[in-house]
C-alpha cells in the first residue's frame, strides 16, 4: 500500500513538471524564443528533456534571428531597387520633354517640309510618346511600392469621363476595324480621384483594343449595382488561358514572356488597375475564355463626400483644371505605314539586290525601309512566317529581322532559312534591343550572319547590309566558277560540309569567349526592359541626324532663292517684279526668316535630350560590360585639363579650381574609361558644394604608381555611407538627381587599370577621392600576368 502512494506520488511529481514545461513552452508558439525552461528538480529524465527543449529553443533563436538578418537586407536592397527605378524614370522625363516639346513645335511650323520628312517627325513624336507613357507606368509602379500614392478625391462625373475617353480611343479603334461601344446612366455623379479612375480606364480599354482582332469588338459598361459603381470593359479578343488569370494582376506578369511574345507592354497595366482599384476602396476581377474573349469588372463603393480617412480632395489642393483633364493622346496611335512590297513582274527584276525586313513594329519596318530604299529592293514581312514564306518563293539576299516577334520569332526564322537547302546561304541581319553577350551568343547559335543592337546608327545599318550583299554575291561568283571548272554537286557539298565543321569550330570558340564575359545583374535588367525603351530611341536617335541634314538642304535652297530675287529690279519687268513681291510678302506672312533661324536651335534642343538619354544608356552599359578597347599612352594631366574645359561652366559659378599638377609620365590605359572616372568625381564634387567652395586637383608620380588626388570642400560623407559609396544603385541624392550607377563604374574601371581609390570625408568639411593607378601599363601587366586578360 506504501509503495503505491509512493509511485503516486512520484507520478504527481512527473505530471506536474510536464505541466509546468509546458505552460512556458506556449510563449513558443505565440513566437517568443527568448526564455529557457527551468525546472528545480533532481530527476535525471525531467533533466535531460529540459536540456534537449532548452537546445531546441536555442537553435530555433538562431533560426530566427538569421532570417531576420536576411530579411532586413532584403528589404534594403528592394528599397535600393525602387529608388533605382524612380530616379531612371525622373532622368528619363527631362530629355523626354525637350525631345517632345521641340518635335511639337516643328511639326507646328513644319509647312516648307516635304511629305516624307513629316512623316519622319510624326514617326518620332509617336515612339517618344510612347515611351514617356512606359515611364510614367514605370514612376506610378515605384509610387504604389513606396506607398506615396495619395489619393486626391473630387466630384466627377463618371459617365462623362468614360465618353471623353471612349471618343479619344475611337480612333485606334477604327485603325484596326473594331466597334467600340459604351452605355451607361444619364448620369454617374461621385467623389473619385481623376488620374487614378482616368488611368483605370485607359490601361483596361488599351489592353481591350490591343488584344482584339480585326473586325472583333470592345464593348465598355457602367452599371450602377446598390451602392457601388461597376466599369465594365469586356472585348471579343484572343481570351485567357485559365493557368494566368491567378497571376494576372501580378507586378511584370506577362502571358507570353519569350522571344516570340505576340504583344508589346512591360506587364505593369494591370498591376496598377489592381492597385488603383484598392486605393479607391473597390475591387477589380477577370473572366476569360481562351479564343472568345475577357471581361474585367471594376467594382467602386459610390461615396457623395469625404471621409476623414481619405486623402485631400484636388480642390484643397488648388489642382489647375487643365492638369485635372485626361491626355488628349492616352491613346498612342499606331498610324498604320502603307507599305508596298516588290512585284517580281513589274520589270525591276535583278536591277537591285532584293532585302526582306522583318519586324512586328509598323514604324520600325517604315523606318529601315526608307534607309534602304535608294540603294535596294525592299520587301516587307510582319512576322517569321511571313518572311518565311516569302522567302522560300522570291529567294532575297539578305533579311534584316527583329529578334522578338509573334507567331515566328527572328531566331526561329534564321534556323528555317538556314536547315533550308535553297536558302542557306542567304546572308541574316538579326536587329535585336537586347545587347548583353546571351543575346549576341544566341543570334550565333542559330545561325545570324550578323546582329545589330538597337538603337542603331544609320551608316552602321547600311554598312553592313552592303557587306551582307557582297557576303551573298562572292559566294554565288563561287559556286559559279566552281560549275565552270567541273566540280561537282557532291564536290561541293562534301567542301562545304567541311567549311561548316570549320565555321561550327569558330563560333564554339567565339561563344565560349563571349561567354566569359557575361553580363552582371545589371545586364539583365536592363535586358529585360530594352526591348520597350530601345524601340523609340532609336528612332528620335537615327530622325535627329536626318532632320539635320533635311533642314541643311532647305537652308541652301532658300538662300539661292534669296539671292537670285535679290537681283531682281522693277526695270526687268512688272511680271518678274510682282513674282519678287509675291514670295517676299509669302516669307514674310509665313515668318519664314525667322523659322530658319530658330530651327537649328530647336534641334539643338533635342540634343541635349538626346544626349542625357545616350548618357544614361552608357551608364547601364559601362556598368554591365566595360569596354576593353582603346588603349593608349596618355597624358593623365592633359585629359583632367580636357575635362575641366566640358564642365567648367557648371563648376565656375560655384567654386574656385586649384591644379596642383606633378610632371607624370605617359600612362599606357583606356582614356575614355579613365575620364568618365574623373569626370564622375569632379560633378560629385561640385554637387556637393551647396555655396562657394573650393576644389583641388592634385598629381603626382610616387613609387612606381601615378596618383590622382581630387578634394572638395562641400558638406561631406556620413561615416555610415562610405561602406556603401561603390555599390550599384546606392545613392544619396533625391529621386530624379542621379542613378546611383555613377561610382561604381568608376571603381571598377579603376580595379581594370589595376589600380585602387581611397575615400576620405568628415561631415560638413569636404571629400577626398585619391586614385592610384600603377606606371606599368594595362598591356604590359598583361603580359607579366599581373592583370587577367
Amino acid at each position: 500500500m506504501q509503495n503505491n502512494d509512493t509511485l503516486n506520488d512520484q507520478l504527481d511529481s512527473y505530471r506536474n513538471q510536464i505541466e509546468n514545461i509546458a505552460d512556458q513552452l506556449c510563449l513558443a508558439v505565440k513566437g517568443e524564443f527568448g526564455f529557457t525552461i527551468k525546472i528545480e528538480d533532481t530527476d535525471e529524465s525531467i533533466q535531460k528533456l529540459c536540456m534537449l527543449i532548452n537546445f531546441v529553443l536555442d537553435s530555433a533563436r538562431r533560426s530566427l534571428a538569421s532570417v531576420e538578418e536576411k530579411n532586413a537586407k532584403l528589404t534594403e536592397l528592394d528599397k535600393l531597387k525602387s529608388d533605382f527605378i524612380a530616379n531612371i524614370s525622373h532622368e528619363l522625363r527631362t530629355p523626354l520633354t525637350l525631345i517632345m516639346g521641340p518635335l511639337e513645335k516643328i511639326l507646328y511650323e513644319a509647312s516648307a517640309l516635304e511629305p516624307d520628312q513629316k512623316e519622319d517627325l510624326r514617326r518620332m513624336q509617336r515612339n517618344a510618346l510612347r515611351l514617356y507613357m512606359l515611364v510614367n507606368d514605370v514612376l506610378d509602379f515605384s509610387k504604389l511600392e513606396s506607398g506615396k500614392f495619395a489619393v486626391y478625391e473630387e466630384m466627377l462625373d463618371l459617365k462623362k469621363l468614360i465618353m471623353e475617353l471612349m471618343d479619344d480611343a475611337q480612333g485606334l479603334a477604327n485603325e484596326r476595324k473594331i466597334t467600340l461601344t459604351f452605355s451607361g446612366p444619364d448620369e454617374a455623379k461621385m467623389l473619385l480621384d481623376r488620374r487614378m479612375i482616368g488611368k483605370i480606364l485607359i490601361n483596361l480599354v488599351s489592353n481591350a483594343l490591343k488584344f482584339t482582332p480585326e473586325g472583333g469588338r470592345v464593348e465598355a459598361q457602367l452599371l450602377i449595382v446598390g451602392t457601388n459603381v461597376q466599369i465594365i470593359v469586356e472585348d471579343s479578343g484572343i481570351g485567357i488561358a485559365a493557368a494566368h488569370l491567378e497571376r494576372l494582376f501580378e507586378r511584370f506578369h506577362q502571358v507570353n514572356t519569350s522571344s516570340n511574345r505576340t504583344y508589346e507592354g512591360t506587364g505593369l497595366g494591370l498591376a496598377i488597375v489592381n492597385e488603383f482599384s484598392k486605393l479607391l476602396g473597390g475591387s477589380v476581377r477577370v473572366e476569360s475564355e481562351v479564343g472568345k474573349g475577357s471581361k474585367f469588372t471594376v467594382t467602386l463603393p459610390i461615396r457623395l463626400r469625404l471621409q476623414e480617412n481619405t486623402g485631400l480632395s484636388a480642390t484643397q489642393l488648388n489642382i489647375s483644371e487643365s492638369s485635372k483633364k485626361l491626355s488628349p493622346k492616352s491613346f498612342v496611335s499606331t498610324n498604320k505605314i502603307e507599305e508596298k512590297n516588290w512585284d517580281p513582274s513589274d520589270g525591276k527584276s535583278g536591277k537591285l539586290p532584293l532585302v526582306l525586313v522583318v519586324d512586328d513594329n509598323d514604324d520600325m519596318r517604315a523606318f529601315i525601309g526608307t534607309l534602304l530604299q535608294d540603294s535596294y529592293e525592299i520587301v516587307f514581312a510582319k512576322n517569321g512566317r511571313e518572311a518565311l514564306e516569302y522567302a522560300r518563293k522570291h529567294r532575297p539576299q539578305v533579311i534584316l529581322s527583329d529578334v522578338m516577334m509573334p507567331i515566328m520569332d527572328g531566331y526561329e526564322l534564321t534556323k528555317q532559312i538556314k536547315s533550308d537547302p535553297y536558302l542557306q546561304h542567304t546572308s541574316i541581319i538579326l536587329i535585336t534591343a537586347k545587347s548583353g553577350n546571351e543575346s549576341i551568343i544566341s543570334a550565333l547559335e542559330v545561325g545570324a550572319d550578323d546582329y545589330v543592337c538597337k538603337p542603331f546608327s544609320t551608316e552602321e545599318l547600311k554598312a553592313r547590309t552592303a557587306a551582307a550583299v557582297r557576303s551573298y554575291r562572292a559566294y554565288m561568283k563561287l559556286v559559279a566558277a566552281n560549275s565552270q571548272l567541273g566540280y561537282t554537286k557532291n564536290n561541293l557539298a562534301k567542301s562545304y560540309e567541311e567549311l561548316e565543321a570549320v565555321h561550327k569550330k569558330l563560333k564554339e570558340t567565339q561563344s565560349q569567349l563571349l561567354q566569359h564575359s557575361k553580363l552582371a545583374s545589371i545586364g539583365q535588367l536592363a535586358a529585360g526592359v530594352a526591348h520597350e525603351i530601345n524601340n523609340p530611341i532609336a528612332f528620335v536617335i537615327s530622325n535627329t541626324e536626318l532632320l539635320r541634314k533635311y533642314f541643311s538642304v532647305l537652308k541652301n535652297v532658300f538662300e539661292q532663292a534669296k539671292i537670285g530675287f535679290d537681283l531682281i529690279s522693277p526695270n526687268m519687268g512688272d511680271k518678274i517684279f510682282e513674282s519678287k513681291k509675291q514670295w517676299e510678302n509669302l516669307c514674310e506672312k509665313n515668318n519664314i526668316l525667322s523659322m530658319l533661324e530658330s530651327i537649328p536651335e530647336v534641334i539643338s534642343e533635342s540634343s541635349v535630350g538626346l544626349e542625357r538619354i545616350a548618357d544614361i544608356v552608357s551608364d547601364l552599359k559601362s556598368f554591365s560590360h566595360a569596354d576593353q578597347s582603346g588603349i593608349e599612352y596618355t597624358d593623365i594631366n592633359k585629359s583632367l585639363d580636357l575635362i575641366l574645359k566640358i564642365i567648367g561652366s557648371e563648376l565656375r559659378y560655384k567654386c574656385n579650381i586649384q591644379k596642383q599638377y606633378g610632371e607624370l609620365p605617359q600612362l599606357q590605359c583606356n582614356p575614355r574609361q579613365l575620364n568618365q572616372v574623373f569626370l564622375n568625381i569632379l560633378i560629385n564634387a561640385g554637387q556637393a558644394i551647396k555655396d562657394k567652395g573650393e576644389i583641388i586637383i592634385y598629381t603626382e608620380a610616387r613609387n612606381d604608381e601615378i596618383i590622382v588626388s581630387i578634394s572638395d570642400t562641400g558638406e561631406g560623407i556620413s561615416p555610415e555611407h562610405l561602406d556603401k559609396l561603390f555599390d550599384p544603385f546606392f545613392t544619396t541624392k533625391p529621386v530624379g538627381k542621379g542613378t546611383g550607377l555613377g561610382l561604381s563604374i568608376s571603381y571598377n574601371i579603376i580595379q581594370e587599370h589595376g589600380g585602387r581609390v581611397d575615400v576620405q570625408s568628415k561631415k560638413g568639411e569636404g571629400t577626398t577621392f585619391t586614385v592610384y593607378l600603377p606606371m606599368q601599363g594595362i598591356e604590359q601587366r598583361k603580359e607579366s600576368g599581373l592583370l587577367s586578360s
